[in-house]
């Protein structure tokens, strides 16, 4: 195999394995089963896995929310 066909064969294979991982949409909802009050806690699991490219729309806190929010807790 010469040098040409071995760099054709390799583009090939990268651009194949990139279009499989298309980029996702995530959503991060303000729930309480998503919120960590206080500090951070290397032993608290993640609530969302993302991988590089990817979108992740946060909801964010108001005060009228935060209200609701301890009080489904």
């Amino acid at each position: 195999m010469n040098t040409l066909t071995r760099t054709s064969a390799a583009l090939l294979l990268a651009t194949g394995s990139i279009a499989a991982q298309a980029p996702r949409t995530h959503d991060l909802k303000l729930v309480p089963a998503n919120v960590h009050w206080g500090y951070y806690d290397a032993a608290v699991k993640p609530v969302l896995r993302v991988a590089s490219g990817d979108t992740v729309r946060v909801e964010a806190n108001g005060r009228a929310r935060l209200a609701r929010l301890r009080a489904a807790a």
